[in-house]
């Protein structure tokens, strides 16, 4: 049986250890802070709570409150998640470091549906094409014009260089149509990681015909080094990069 006092009143109240229930939220070395409507509430500790609804919603956060107004508000100048759990739907969202009582902007980084299906929606991605042909002779990185997606934005297209956000495993393909001025004419494609070689990865010529280049390779990136494509033509005549043929894309594999 454990026992709590009201300093108000001066009331001793008792808990049995099982079969008591009690109503109203429930702060753990806590002023409580948060107002859920007709939710139960326990906070814990400085930032953390948790909030559950009968039917069957329930929502963990750290750093975050709930104010009169039903926003979800900073409780100190850190950063900020909530984990909720509802109808079956998990969703993990994270906020930057932001100012007590300002608002947060919360992004979801993790979602799993009633079915089973995975999603991250802002794990570093992009794609990208050369929308018009361009001619390429001697080394050059490779640029594209129309960028389709950029979900980390950290892909440039002028450049052609992609940044890597964070440390991990990283998935790029190319795919490219060429043709040479002359029956003569050699490109070699290399993949960099910042200023070095990673990897001679073709060699197109085909006297004088169209080639198709297809390329895919997993490459480990700490957080900011940098991915491109080099061409480098061997000779001194020239190429042509069919625009509506090629591509090039990266993922974040974990």
């Amino acid at each position: 049986m454990g026992k709590s006092k009201d300093l108000a009143s001066g009331e001793t109240r008792f808990v049995n250890t099982a079969g008591d229930t009690m109503t109203g939220n429930l702060g753990v070395k806590a002023t409580l802070k948060t107002t859920h409507a007709d939710a139960d509430v326990v906070q814990f500790g400085g930032t953390g709570y948790l909030a559950n609804w009968e039917d069957a919603e329930t929502y963990l956060a750290e750093n975050l409150y709930v104010n009169s107004s039903g926003g979800y508000r900073y409780l100190t100048n850190s950063h900020a998640s909530l984990y909720s759990q509802t109808t079956g739907k998990h969703q993990f969202k994270v906020a930057p470091s932001g100012s007590a009582d300002g608002t947060p902007a919360l992004t979801t980084g993790l979602e799993i549906d009633n079915s089973g299906i995975v999603t991250n929606p802002n794990q570093p991605a992009f794609n990208a094409t050369q929308g018009t042909s361009i001619n390429i002779s001697g080394t050059v990185t490779l640029t594209y014009n129309s960028v389709r997606s950029n979900a980390s934005n950290s892909f440039n297209g002028s450049t052609g260089i992609f940044t890597a956000p964070v440390a991990g495993q990283y998935i790029f393909t190319h795919k490219a149509l060429y043709y040479p001025f002359s029956t003569t004419e050699y490109l070699d494609f290399y993949s960099y990681v910042n200023s070095s070689i990673r990897n001679r990865y073709e060699q197109t010529g085909n006297a004088g015909e169209h080639t198709q280049v297809n390329y895919a390779e997993v490459v480990y990136l700490n957080a900011n080094d940098t991915f491109k494509i080099v061409c480098s033509n061997r000779n001194i005549g020239a190429f042509t990069m069919y625009g509506a043929e090629n591509h090039f894309s990266g993922r974040l594999l974990g």
